[in-house]
């Protein structure tokens, strides 16, 4: 139970982190669950001066934390020494956004349209269309789509809500599992999310299992024997979209779609509370520093320079 605190990412980054210290540890002969604090500062300095980022290093401390014997009556990651240098490391190489802007959502929008009828669609093109569409009308990460699951999905004359049946990021203890509301669009149904599910579950019906009450995930895998897919595949189909309608993939990644639909939704008009809900972010704060991007418009500042004389 102690264990499962931790949920599978956070597992996974302590696990990498104190495989590195117990790396550390061996080659100069330090027991890593006893060392002494001028041992650990050491450890963390050295991990900065090779390039590792704030971010990294404070998974570093947590994860000798969660393991080692309090030093002076303190945790380790608690201790002031360690506190200073974290504090010292934040200032000297603060992190930084991934985005300083984002990409124009119309321009993916544009080329979704251009694919035609979804029903003319490959599997593949069809599987990536509709990953594409969920992310952009709910703002989810690749590992919430990845856990779409048909038992808990109800159309509505409004769109589609999905129950997320697991534990995602965003929620914390004593939070309901995620919902995630997608509109449907009658305005143009090559566009629709709504529509594009139907045919997508109509296409798989028979790759799925008729045992009632089984899991039965959305995504499934495009070759046989169509497995549910993992979030990575998710985000390969996310990626390619991006890439075919002309975004530049080796700036932006999947997870772009989050900042990038989030701050369309925000330049339109939509109510900044209705933008958190809609992502799951319990403040603004989190929104405006690390997702609301700018779309850059040179054509603005060329016209400037290119006003006649008067």
């Amino acid at each position: 139970m102690l264990s499962a605190a931790w949920r599978k990412n956070t597992s996974d980054q302590y696990a990498s982190a104190w495989r590195k210290w117990t790396s550390w540890c061996a080659e100069r002969k330090v027991n890593p669950i006893s060392a002494s604090l001028s041992d650990i500062i050491n450890f963390l300095a050295g991990e900065f001066q090779q390039g590792k980022q704030y971010r990294t290093l404070n998974v570093y401390r947590s994860a000798i934390s969660m393991t080692h014997p309090v030093i002076d009556s303190h945790r380790v990651g608690e201790h002031p020494m360690i506190c200073q240098l974290l504090k010292g490391i934040f200032n000297s190489r603060p992190p930084q956004p991934r985005y300083s802007f984002t990409w124009d959502v119309s321009v993916v929008v544009g080329y979704i349209k251009s694919l035609g009828a979804n029903s003319t669609l490959s599997l593949k093109v069809l599987s990536q269309k509709l990953a594409m569409l969920l992310a952009l009308t709910s703002a989810e990460r690749s590992s919430e789509l990845a856990a779409h699951d048909l038992r808990f999905r109800r159309f509505y004359p409004e769109g589609v809500v999905f129950n997320l049946p697991c534990l995602t990021k965003s929620i914390r203890s004593g939070q309901n599992l995620k919902q995630s509301f997608h509109a449907s669009f009658p305005e143009d149904k090559n566009l629709c999310v709504v529509e594009c599910l139907r045919e997508y579950e109509a296409r798989t019906k028979d790759m799925r299992p008729v045992i009632a009450g089984q899991e039965n995930k959305l995504f499934l895998s495009i070759v046989q024997p169509h497995k549910p897919v993992s979030s990575g595949t998710v985000a390969r189909w996310v990626r390619s979209l991006l890439q075919a309608a002309g975004i530049d993939t080796s700036q932006f990644k999947p997870h772009s779609v989050r900042g990038a639909s989030a701050s369309a939704a925000a330049r339109c008009g939509v109510a900044l509370s209705d933008i958190l809900a809609l992502a799951c972010w319990s403040s603004d704060s989190t929104f405006r520093r690390f997702y609301y991007k700018p779309v850059l418009q040179p054509e603005a500042s060329r016209a400037v320079l290119s006003i006649p004389k008067q």
